[in-house]
């Protein structure tokens, strides 16, 4: 399986795109099936590989917050994969396969629940002489053919994970190619070929810069996945082996003011994504353009070994097989978390609309959201909602009937034991004292108009990157909080200023008395016990104060709460 991180299928030139970018990949899309119209379930591959992984519509996340510090959210303290999940390589491990991971990504690594999965792990270091900060595509095919070369008898799923689809994209050879004769205009992008006016959409020589950057990225990724399609030609394996080529999400490119890059709405530019799925001792060539989704390859991938899944385990996904056999109609809808996508229209609901999978369907009144006509409006730029409710109304009844009874099955897969890894609490997921917080944009704090803003003198900014929790002077002493579960840890806070640090638990109080804050350092308050019920899981509190200087004002900050299980010897 081979997957181009941020690869458009409509820059394929096998999905009609008028340049050469992708002469490899149509090569082996003409040997196999291409699904048209496949769209993944989230934006960022953060929240993809997990579906892909376990195929999944909701599951546990499988990679921190951030790669180097393990920042979560609180409720996933509290998360286990349900009863009927099972990963797609531990169902091939089940069979018999090894599996394996070679990847330019640096969330893929070792200790991550993605990598416990696999049977080898191999996350490539950036070489000195590639100026990026992805090993290149070229390293990751070296390293597979070193790989593959004694196990083409044995039976094994191996995953490559191409970065060069995603920014940055330099002005390479390739990009030069497609740009043509002439300068480019470098001095209207940053050295990471990003537009640095996001304001407006791209004409003339910024267009066909910032296309010339990303096709010959493309181009450039496509090259060495041929080489890898030699070599198992060469061995003749090629028609043998499966071979499966997809993205976990798209990208913009700025065809909208303010669209560049990924993550955010599930917009088509991002959500669409190429899928090439080639066994030609299985099943022969064919163009499938029926809705299909990034949670489907999973349970494709084991039609097509014949391998069944072990009693107990299902999948959100479907095979696609019966649809390239033609003996299936196809779905009239594809899905993520917070939105249902038919061939003509698009509903986009609001995630923190409470009553949106309630047991009593809500009105269209009682919810937040977009739509839009996608034959009308390609680009997504026409919110019909408050003016078409019955096709709000009947996206929304085919949305509750798909995504119901997954995210019930995902809401009850809890657990009450302590985590085994260190975990920190970001400010932006805490809980802050009703009546005492304001929140503000990081631009009030800088431009400093929040010191008299919050009744409580209490300033909260869970914008990126800061999420800051802020006191102005004067202000009282703050509880907030987070869930977790009971147990030993050691207990940490991110705290700049002077002051003290009070942590309480259900049944007792432990008092941090302080020293001065150092600012920036962490503030240890040693080892806690923490004994909740755990029916009531009401989490860990902690009121703080102290003295910060920002900008000649004199506030007060709390950035992070962190700590580590001691529940066992490591």
């Amino acid at each position: 399986m081979i997957l181009l991180d941020a690869a458009r299928p409509d820059r394929f030139s096998g999905y009609g795109y008028e340049k050469p970018t992708t002469p490899r990949l149509d090569e082996l899309a003409g040997r196999g099936l291409l699904f048209t119209s496949t769209f993944s379930q989230a934006t960022t591959t953060r929240r993809y590989l997990p579906t892909f992984l376990f195929s999944r519509y909701f599951t546990v996340p499988v990679f921190p917050d951030h790669p180097s510090v393990p920042l979560t959210e609180p409720e996933v303290l509290f998360r286990r994969l349900d009863d009927e999940s099972l990963s797609l390589p531990r169902a091939l491990a089940g069979a018999g396969v090894a599996t394996a991971v070679i990847s330019a990504h640096i969330w893929i690594q070792e200790g991550t629940r993605f990598a416990a999965e696999f049977d080898e792990v191999h996350c490539l270091p950036v070489v000195l002489e590639h100026e990026g900060p992805y090993p290149d595509a070229a390293q990751v095919i070296d390293f597979a053919l070193d790989w593959l070369a004694g196990r083409l008898d044995e039976d094994f799923f191996l995953y490559l994970h191409l970065m060069d689809t995603h920014f940055p994209h330099e002005f390479t050879a390739d990009a030069r190619a497609f740009f043509g004769p002439g300068p480019p205009p470098t001095g209207n992008f940053t050295s990471h070929g990003r537009p640095r006016d996001l304001s407006r959409p791209l004409t003339g020589e910024d267009r066909r810069y910032l296309d010339a950057l990303y096709d010959g990225s493309l181009r450039y990724a496509d090259r060495q996945v041929g080489r890898l399609l030699d070599f198992l030609q060469a061995k003749g394996r090629l028609d043998e082996i499966l071979i499966v080529v997809t993205a976990d999400h798209g990208e913009h490119l700025l065809e909208q003011p303010g669209r560049l890059d990924h993550a955010g709405p599930w917009y088509d530019t991002v959500a669409r994504v190429p899928l090439i799925v080639s066994c030609p001792a299985r099943i022969g060539p064919a163009r499938i353009e029926s809705l299909t989704e990034g949670i489907d390859i999973y349970p494709t991938i084991l039609s097509l070994l014949e391998i069944p899944l072990p009693a107990g385990k299902t999948t959100d996904g479907q095979d696609l097989i019966p649809l390239a056999e033609e003996s299936s109609p196809g779905r009239e809808h594809v899905f993520w978390a917070w939105g249902v996508r038919g061939k003509r229209y698009k509903c986009l609901f609001d995630p923190a609309d409470r009553p949106l999978l309630a047991d009593q369907e809500p009105s269209v009144a009682e919810l937040n959201g977009k739509l839009f006509d996608l034959v009308a409006d390609p680009g997504e730029t026409q919110d019909l909602w408050a003016s078409e409710p019955d096709i709000v109304r009947n996206l929304l009844r085919a949305y509750r009937r798909r995504i119901r009874p997954c995210q019930a099955r995902f809401a009850a897969a809890v657990t009450h034991e302590q985590p085994r890894a260190s975990f920190a609490i970001s400010v932006r997921h805490l809980r802050l004292e009703a009546g005492k917080v304001k929140t503000v944009g990081r631009e009030e704090i800088q431009d400093r108009r929040c010191d008299q803003s919050s009744p409580g003198g209490w300033v909260h900014n869970h914008h990126r990157p800061d999420y800051l929790l802020l006191a102005t002077p004067g202000a009282a002493p703050i509880t907030i909080g987070f869930p977790m579960p009971d147990g030993r840890y050691w207990l940490s806070a991110a705290v700049m200023g002077s002051g003290t640090l009070r942590v309480a638990g259900a049944n007792r109080v432990v008092p941090i008395q302080g020293e001065p804050f150092a600012p920036g350092r962490y503030q240890k308050a040693g080892e806690v016990e923490i004994e909740y019920p755990h029916e009531k899981l009401e989490g860990i509190l902690a009121e703080t104060y102290g003295i910060f200087v920002y900008q000649e004002q004199v506030m007060q900050a709390a950035q992070i709460l962190a700590g580590y299980s001691l529940g066992d010897a490591d």
